[in-house]
């Protein structure tokens, strides 16, 4: 049986864990035509499930007789022939070979496809409005989704221009962009689309409902005929801390570990941990403290408070004692990491870092951390 917490690059997700409200009010706009989310911007950290909701977004509109084009982290100079590729793959044989495109494409089929020098000399607009005008008539939505947007690419900013023109022309389609909050941020900045600054914006944070995933790990684990008890699933659900990459490697590397017609050990999932910290240290924890800046960096090693005590909860005034800093300093900092997604408020005068295991590898410098033991 596969495993079913994949972590494989670009391999989309058979479990599907919170955010069904948020999937539901997008999915509103095609199924009730409300147009509040039609144009969508999905912002927060590595690993929160962005990728993930865009996709789902896509699979159950599609259900739902819409079009679903899902555009993953690309070279973006390709992002125009993409989106073409993804229209004309729903428009019928005949309709297509009667198009007459901006350039020539030879004899156009469902099989013909777009390459990356359209985008220097192809007319997305006008290409992209005669395979509207095909699904039009179809009365279907489009539903376009792009992953990991780019700020400082030119071709997102002119994509983002054409869909505002398919939107005058009146046009059922739809745009959901994702990206971590600098990126999202910094797009809207751009003049040139300021039409954007209209969208939506939706910022995931970490799941809150330990028992939902606690149950996703007691159903997934009993389809391989593997026993896990309640007390063992809401420990590991308590331990992600609700970040939606930790849940998906605590799933998929204790399913390496399992043997189907076995309890899961005690000595499995602390073998399963030490893979889970390792892969969080290099492909998150890494790549995130590489764009912060030094002070921000000093603010987070500030909140590290003695590993023995049960709370990872820190008070203002301990940090600001650490950095012998005044109200305003801790303010600014404070305020710049929480929008940053690394950490959040837990009450008045109180903050908590939003990653599992976090301090360990601050206090680290990026070598691999001790296993918590479950025993």
């Amino acid at each position: 049986m596969d495993n079913p917490f994949t972590i494989s690059v670009g391999e989309p997700l058979t479990i599907f864990i919170g955010r069904k409200e948020l999937r539901e009010r997008i999915l509103d706009v095609i199924l009730f035509g409300k147009t509040e989310f039609q144009t969508t911007l999905i912002k927060g950290v590595r690993g929160i499930g962005k990728t993930v909701l865009s996709r789902e977004i896509i699979t159950e509109a599609t259900k739902q007789g819409a079009h679903g084009i899902f555009i993953p982290a690309m070279d973006f100079d390709k992002l125009e022939p993409a989106v073409l590729n993804g229209l004309a793959q729903w428009v019928d044989e005949v309709t297509l070979s009667k198009i007459t495109f901006s350039i020539n494409l030879g004899i156009v089929s469902t099989s013909s496809e777009f390459t990356a020098s359209y985008a220097a000399r192809g007319d997305l607009y006008t290409d992209g409005k005669k395979l509207l005008d095909a699904l039009h008539a179809k009365n279907k939505w489009i539903i376009i989704a792009i992953d990991e947007v780019q700020a400082h690419v030119q071709a997102i900013a002119d994509f983002v221009a054409t869909y505002q023109q398919w939107l005058g022309d009146g046009y059922k389609v739809m745009l959901i962009m994702n990206g971590v909050a600098d990126e999202i941020d910094e797009l809207l900045t751009n003049k040139s689309v300021t039409f954007m600054r209209r969208a939506k914006q939706a910022k995931l944070v970490s799941l809150n409902d330990f028992e939902e995933i606690a149950n996703v790990y007691q159903t997934a684990f009993s389809k391989k005929n593997v026993g896990l008890s309640i007390e063992k699933a809401k420990y590991l659900a308590k331990l992600s801390k609700g970040y939606p990459y930790a849940v998906q490697l605590i799933g998929y590397f204790l399913w390496e570990q399992s043997n189907s017609g076995h309890e899961i050990s005690n000595e499995q999932i602390n073998q399963a941990l030490v893979s889970v910290k390792s892969s969080l240290n290099t492909n998150v924890y890494r790549l995130m403290l590489s764009t912060r800046s030094p002070r921000d960096i000093d603010f987070l090693k500030a909140m590290i408070i003695d590993t023995k005590q049960d709370t990872d909860i820190v008070e203002s005034s301990a940090v600001i004692e650490k950095l012998n800093a005044d109200n305003s300093y801790y303010s600014q900092y404070r305020n710049r990491l929480i929008e940053a997604g690394l950490i959040k408020s837990v009450g008045y005068g109180k903050l908590a870092f939003v990653f599992p295991w976090f301090d360990e590898y601050l206090l680290r410098d990026e070598l691999l951390p001790e296993t918590e033991e479950f025993a």
